[in-house]
């Protein structure tokens, strides 16, 4: 065992489980007026109300933010982003259809070396607020739990959008000088491989994980590439053929699963995406089941190293129970 003691402060508790869900299903509406009535008062609202807004625009019961797959608010680039960057404004070929909002469309940054993977700072659901909003909301529920004198510690990944979040997140629940009057401290841990088991990301150091082509990290993109055959030909066809587009050269999976993937992103840079409305409800479900596939085989029960690579914070959390009271009254891993 190499250094997994080391990480039993390194707890993924309750308040933690909270945090990350906020994050990876945070409520995207259209009505920023809505949210902001939500989102008024950190005191206000309700655990519902501040893991899902009930304000998000609905039709029928159907909710297309709950389809996106969780995405938090940082973009992630993919490497078919360029190619949608390449399609910003089409010089030669005009556009019909649900796709003619790209004869006037920008790309969501004018630089993506510096604003890809990285967190969000503009529009209603920038990252930089939320996580600030979720430390005020935790202070409002728990701030009584922790020791006045207390200087509590919390560790972020070596990640510079993961750093900025744990830092925002700091100033809203224990104010903008916890660093300076030492309130608390960020411990930042590497992300590289030689921390084996000592580490916050067991996926970027777990070998066999890494190098088993069949069963290890990318089985999950190899599922999601076999299911994309089973949906998105017919959308590509509907896209170029029935909207009037045949003068394109034709879509591959990958671009039009990109396509989906950009409205969520749109969304957190801008409040709103045109892309969200290309696609059907059954597009969406489809994409959504996708995502599905992707983490249940890269990281859930369809991987046989998750149990391995998370009973890490399975024996963190039970040595830190072992340890009772003495051990600390709050621990944050962000």
């Amino acid at each position: 065992m190499v250094h997994v003691l080391s990480l039993s402060s390194v707890i993924l508790s309750f308040f933690t489980a909270v945090a990350g869900i906020f994050y990876y299903n945070h409520s995207l509406s259209r009505s920023t007026n809505c949210r902001d009535s939500v989102f008024s008062s950190a005191f206000g609202a309700s655990w519902r109300a501040w893991i899902q807004s009930p304000c998000i625009e609905q039709h029928n019961d159907w909710n297309l933010y709950q389809h996106l797959g969780g995405y938090g608010p940082w973009v992630e680039k993919t490497a078919e982003d360029d190619e949608i960057q390449g399609n910003d404004v089409p010089d030669r070929i005009p556009l019909n259809g649900s796709l003619s909002f790209l004869n006037n469309w920008t790309y969501i940054t004018s630089n993506p070396e510096r604003d890809f993977e990285q967190l969000t700072t503009t529009g209603p659901y920038a990252g930089t607020h939320q996580a600030f909003e979720t430390g005020l909301r935790f202070a409002a529920h728990y701030k009584h739990l922790i020791p006045s004198d207390a200087n509590t510690k919390f560790w972020a990944s070596d990640s510079k959008r993961v750093i900025e979040t744990a830092q925002h997140f700091a100033s809203g629940l224990f104010g903008s000088d916890w660093e300076k009057v030492g309130k608390a401290a960020l411990e930042i841990i590497p992300e590289t491989f030689d921390r084996r088991a000592d580490t916050l990301t067991p996926g970027d150091t777990c070998l066999r994980y890494l190098e088993d082509e069949d069963r290890g990290h990318d089985n999950g993109v190899k599922m999601l590439t076999l299911f994309q055959q089973a949906y998105i030909p017919a959308i590509a066809e509907r896209l170029l053929v029935e909207e009037g587009n045949r003068e394109l050269e034709g879509f591959t999976n990958w671009e039009i699963f990109s396509m989906q993937e950009m409205c969520g992103f749109e969304t957190t840079v801008r409040g709103s995406s045109p892309w969200c409305d290309v696609f059907t409800r059954e597009d969406w479900k489809n994409f959504e089941y996708g995502r599905d596939l992707v983490h249940y085989y890269r990281g859930g029960p369809g991987n046989p190293y998750a149990g391995a690579m998370g009973w890490l914070w399975l024996n963190a959390t039970a040595n830190l129970l072992r340890e009772g009271p003495k051990a600390g009254s709050m621990f944050f891993s962000l």
